[in-house]
């Protein structure tokens, strides 16, 4: 990635992470149904420096909608970084 497309994701991410501390339980449902999807877009690297921890402070909510949600998304991560590294986290 270079350019204008560093400037976008980056914001996207950093807009990821604020939504993870959002005090609805209903907008961190909705965003760990779609986090994910930009992993194909970050790539490798940016998906495990920028992506991954934020998906972990999801996997970790104390609304279990909220991880539900997530693991029936992860399959697009997955996809990126490999079901190894995901394991790892």
């Amino acid at each position: 990635m270079s350019g204008p497309r560093v400037s976008v994701a980056e914001r996207l991410v950093k807009r990821v992470t604020n939504l993870t501390e959002d005090d609805s339980e209903h907008v961190r449902a909705a965003l760990a149904k779609v986090a994910t999807e930009l992993a194909p877009i970050l790539g490798k690297d940016a998906t495990i420096t920028h992506l991954v921890p934020p998906v972990l402070l999801l996997l970790r909510d104390a609304a279990s909608e909220v991880r539900l949600n997530l693991i029936s998304s992860l399959s697009a991560l997955n996809e990126v970084i490999g079901v190894d590294l995901l394991s790892q986290s």
